[in-house]
């Protein structure tokens, strides 16, 4: 014959609640060793935090590691100097870049147009301007070089505002012209 239990149920539920209990306990004792864990971990690195800084701090009070820290320190404010006057350098790149302005190739244009008994004692450009002033031993060395210029086809508004004859024979002259494609400001 088979033994019947009437008590078998209620034995069940004691184990159940055990393990109910033994979730309940494990969890609470986590949560308490989380708690008292995390500020204890956090402790102990800011601990070891500070002993870097004073480490770091011992070994920056040495006479010379100060001599590189000030030299470190001067170059930092030459670099600040500098970064102010960045804008100022950029502005200027710009303003350059803006103006059409006078190059190399202009002035070997002039060179290659100049007759051999002529010779330049100044040569001004000036915002698509140009204003020479020279000597020769001819007055048709003017008028070459003036023909010279007007064959160029980058020149405009040719003008010889003076020749004058020296003493020793040779002559003084001027001459002024504008570059084509170059408006002065005022023009503008």
């Amino acid at each position: 014959m088979r033994d019947f239990n009437f008590f078998e149920i209620h034995l069940k539920k004691t184990k159940a609640i055990e393990k109910r209990r033994l979730i309940i306990f494990s969890s609470t004792i986590f949560l308490i060793v989380a708690i008292v864990a995390f500020p204890l971990i956090n402790f102990l690195q800011e601990r070891a935090i500070r002993k870097d800084i004073a480490q770091m701090k011992s070994i920056l009070a040495k006479p010379e590691n100060q001599e590189l820290i000030n030299r470190v320190n001067q170059k930092k404010i030459a670099v600040d100097e500098m970064n102010k006057q960045i804008p100022l350098v950029e502005g200027s790149h710009k303003a350059i870049q803006q103006t059409k302005y006078i190059d190399e190739y202009l002035i070997e244009m002039i060179a290659n147009a100049i007759p051999r008994n002529l010779i330049f004692q100044s040569l001004v450009i000036n915002q698509g301007s140009v204003s020479i002033f020279g000597q020769t031993n001819d007055k048709s060395a003017v008028a070459e070089f003036v023909h010279n210029l007007r064959l160029l086809n980058s020149f405009g508004e040719i003008f010889v505002p003076m020749i004058t004859l020296r003493e020793d024979g040779s002559f003084d002259f001027s001459i002024v012209f504008n570059v084509k494609g170059v408006m002065s400001d005022e023009v503008k």
